[in-house]
This record gives C-alpha cells, sequence and structure tokens, in this order.
C-alpha cells in the first residue's frame, strides 16, 4: 500500500526561532523623544511703560497762567450766584478782579507760588479764604498750593469747598481729581475727571487725566479711548499722543505706537 506521511511534531522545538530584535536604546537625559511637539516658546513678559504723568506736575506753557486767568473770558458769575466775582473793564490785566482785601492777597499769593514759595503763598491763601469764603478761585489756587506741597487731602477739601460755591466749575474738579489719584484713590478721581470733562467740553486735560486713571485702573483700552478723546479736542495735545502711544506698545500694537510718537515729535 501508500506510505503514510507522519506529521510534523508540533511544539516549541519545531517552531522557527524567534527573530532577535536588537534592544532599543535608551535616550539620553537630554534627548527629546522624536515623537513630542516641539516646546512653545515662553512668551516675553510684558512690562507696563511707566507712563509720564503731566499737567501740572511738569512745567508746561499751560502752568506758567496765572489761574485767575483761566476764568478770563468766561460769563461773569458772582458770589451771589454761586460762582467767580464779576470781571471789570479795566485796560490792566492785573486788576480784572474786583480789588477786595482778599483778591489783592490773592494776587500776591499767587505771585509767591509761581516764585517756588509754596508754604508762604499757602499762608496767604488760608488768610484770603478766611476773609472771602466766597472766592471760589481763592479755594481753587489753595488746592494747588496744597497739592504741591503734598497735603493731597487739604487740596481735596479746598476743592472740596470750592465746589460747594460753584459745583459748575470744571478746574475744580479736574485739580481735585488729581489730588485723589496722587493718594491713588483712583475710582474717585476717575468720577471727577468724568465730571470736569463733561463741563469743560474743548479741555483735553480731563481727559488726559482720564486715561492715566484708566491705565492705573489696568484698563488700557478705555485709556485709548480717553486719550483719543482729548486729541480730538485739542490736535496739538503732545501728551495724549506721547502716552496713547505707550499705551498702544503695552498692548502689542507698535504700529500705531509709532504713529503716535511720530504726532508727538510733530508737536514738541
Amino acid at each position: 500500500g501508500k506510505p503514510v506521511k507522519t506529521p510534523a511534531p508540533r511544539g516549541p522545538a519545531a517552531m522557527p526561532p524567534a527573530k532577535q530584535q536588537d534592544p532599543e536604546p535608551i535616550p539620553a537625559a537630554d534627548d527629546a523623544p522624536e515623537q513630542m511637539p516641539e516646546p512653545k516658546p515662553t512668551p516675553r513678559p510684558r512690562s507696563r511703560p511707566k507712563l509720564p504723568v503731566p499737567f501740572p506736575e511738569a512745567p508746561t506753557d499751560d502752568d506758567a497762567v496765572p489761574l485767575r486767568e483761566r476764568f478770563k473770558g468766561r460769563a461773569d458769575r458772582t458770589p451771589q450766584t454761586g460762582g467767580m466775582r464779576a470781571r471789570s473793564d479795566k485796560a490792566d490785566d492785573d486788576r480784572w478782579l474786583d480789588q477786595s482785601e482778599a483778591e489783592k492777597m490773592l494776587v500776591e499769593a499767587e505771585k509767591l507760588e509761581q516764585d517756588g514759595k509754596l508754604e508762604e503763598a499757602r499762608d496767604k491763601l488760608l488768610q484770603v479764604v478766611e476773609q472771602d469764603p466766597s472766592l471760589v478761585v481763592g479755594h481753587l489756587v489753595l488746592g494747588v498750593v496744597l497739592r504741591r506741597l503734598g497735603d493731597f487731602r487739604g487740596s481735596v477739601e479746598a476743592c472740596t469747598k470750592g465746589i460747594e460755591i460753584d459745583p459748575q466749575e470744571p478746574e475744580l474738579y479736574l485739580r481735585r481729581g488729581i489730588a485723589w489719584f496722587h493718594q491713588g484713590l483712583y475710582g474717585i478721581a476717575l468720577e471727577d475727571f468724568e465730571d470736569a470733562a463733561g463741563i469743560a467740553y474743548e479741555d483735553p486735560r480731563p481727559e488726559l487725566w482720564r486715561g492715566l486713571t484708566l491705565i492705573e485702573l489696568d484698563r488700557p483700552l478705555e485709556a485709548i479711548n480717553a486719550y483719543a478723546s482729548a486729541i480730538r479736542r485739542d490736535r496739538t495735545c503732545m501728551l495724549a499722543y506721547l502716552n496713547r502711544g505707550l499705551t498702544y506698545l503695552a498692548t502689542d500694537e507698535p504700529r500705531k505706537a509709532e504713529f503716535d510718537f511720530n504726532q508727538a515729535i510733530r508737536q514738541k
């Protein structure tokens, strides 16, 4: 008969030897595996530029004008109506106030302030407001002098008394807001700057200070809008261009910052 084919034995001995693989090399500690994505670059830290504090800290052409002169050209208001004394039609600008004793002392006090004799000016102004509490500009100048002496609380108090007499005088809100600002009370300062801006429609300073305050409150986009409002009020406001440019730098918009810096250079 036919021969019987014996099947091959099944078992470990009959299985082909497994192909030996070289051991996988262990990567060095400083070698990054190929399958890992490249690490993302660490973002550079954003340091907020130190914004220059404008008027009235640094001397400007605006500061050289006595505060009494700011009231020229406005509607005459008398103490009885809660405002400035009426301006008389005199040729000599130094005598535009009715020369009461308090007003004569006020002129002397402002000259002392301009000469840098702040303590003497303060003492003289205290006599002014004591002799004529209804003289709004006396409270205003006193508030400025006290702030320059570092007495921010006294400055707030003086400006507040002036506002109680004439609540429509924007200079008082502006100066009180600056005193709040230097105390770090930015929320209250912002309210005063907004009030001043709402009364003095053409004055860029309240919006300029509003922008600075919004920066301190870490609200740069709103600050940019405030600086833009200051520029709309006065296209030659160099500090508004400068501070808006610094804010654009802080928000990573260098092209806009460059434009504003060029505008600031053109103005000054």
